[in-house]
């Protein structure tokens, strides 16, 4: 779009292959605005360009340093959950605890409805990451340039 109002302008800064400026007469009526003919911004203004650049680029350094530690601590997370899963089967296995896994899975998937149709699927999986966009992208500027840096780093 930006391309398209770029040439839009040039076109109609350019002279015209019809018009002859054999004599100065032109000169007058250039300087009178014409009908049809509105003033433009300038496009390139460095000032509003530097702080929209400004806001982009910190956006997307947070974006991808928060993406970055949810990455890690997924990680971590599941380094964890690892470790603890492994232990208490050892643990079933040589017959010192008895699990119901029955039981927990109902209480976690207690924990993690969110929509309340009593089981954790899709919708409750978008419910958890909206909420967790509303959270990181409150009251910042550059919200965009955020969420390409957050989704950059989770890829």
């Amino acid at each position: 779009m930006l391309r398209h109002l770029y040439y839009s302008v040039i076109s109609m800064n350019s002279p015209s292959s019809n018009n002859n400026e054999s004599d100065g007469a032109d000169a007058d009526e250039d300087s009178k605005p014409r009908a049809g003919r509105v003033p433009l911004p300038d496009l390139f203004d460095t000032k509003q360009l530097s702080y929209l650049g400004g806001q982009l680029s910190v956006g997307a350094l947070l974006g991808y340093s928060a993406g970055y530690a949810i990455n890690v601590t997924a990680h971590v997370v599941a380094y964890f959950t690892g470790v603890v899963f492994i232990s208490i089967q050892y643990l079933a296995y040589k017959g010192m605890v008895k699990i119901q896994w029955g039981e927990i899975l109902d209480q976690a998937e207690k924990a993690l409805d969110r929509d309340g149709d009593g089981k954790f699927d899709i919708k409750d999986a978008k419910i958890w990451w909206n909420d967790l966009l509303s959270i990181l992208t409150w009251n910042m500027p550059g919200g965009s340039g955020f969420l390409f840096g957050l989704y950059y780093a989770l890829s």
